[in-house]
């Protein structure tokens, strides 16, 4: 399927449709296995496992055949453990997963994240939790779009944002951290209220792309060397 047009030529992606209540699950994606951890999950879990592990597989075949066959595993924060040189995310959502890789070389971090669009009332019952009353407002403002449109753009935009700096922070940071405003109708900024790091200072500026519909949204970020 469509991979959503988030990054540069240099990252590697790959998405796939599955059907979380198959009765065969890995029959969808044959040669990938469940760790032990999720033997009892439910089978929607199982379902995102498998399908973002297939996705995994089949970018690197592009990218670092000899690492293809090779298990990614998952670190203390639920982070994919990628081979040596490579950074990467995944991310899943009801029916769609999708995977994009780089080599360290051209990437200190890659975030990406796909979600649903939430209900207006689902939103504003969540948005605290997520974002400040100003700062969908001020998107709402700009864009035109509904409360469920913005407060769901801005939660991916802060999931690729945590995914994308996770490897140089190397802990749990919060919603609260990012300030996300859109750029144009593809493009939204990601500013750090907190200095997360010596580098990752509060006030940076980071650059990420978003897709949506009425249905779904995608965003995804890179942090290069130059940046």
């Amino acid at each position: 399927m469509r991979n959503p047009p988030l990054f540069p030529a240099f990252v590697s992606q790959h998405s796939v449709n599955f059907d979380k209540d198959a009765p065969d699950l890995g029959a969808q994606f044959p040669g990938i296995a469940l760790p032990e951890s999720l033997g009892r999950a439910v089978p929607k879990r199982k379902a995102e496992f498998l399908a973002g592990r297939f996705c995994v597989r089949e970018v690197l075949r592009r990218l670092a055949p000899e690492h293809a066959e090779i298990p990614v595993g998952t670190g203390k924060n639920r982070e994919p453990l990628w081979p040596d040189g490579f950074v990467g995310a995944i991310t899943h959502t009801l029916d769609f997963a999708s995977v994009a890789i780089a080599r360290a070389r051209d990437a200190h971090g890659i975030g990406l994240d796909a979600e649903r669009v939430m209900t207006d009332d689902n939103a504003e019952r969540l948005l605290d939790k997520i974002a400040s009353p100003q700062e969908i407002a001020q998107m709402k403002r700009k864009t035109g779009w509904g409360t469920g449109v913005a407060l769901t753009v801005t939660f991916s935009a802060k999931e690729s944002v945590f995914k994308c700096l996770y490897p140089q922070v190397q802990r749990y940071f919060d919603f609260s951290d990012a300030w996300i405003e859109i750029l144009d109708g593809e493009r939204f900024s990601a500013r750090l209220l907190s200095t997360l790091t010596p580098s990752l200072t509060a006030g940076r500026t980071f650059e990420g792309r978003f897709e949506h519909d009425a249905v779904s949204v995608c965003t995804g970020m890179v942090v290069t060397p130059s940046t």
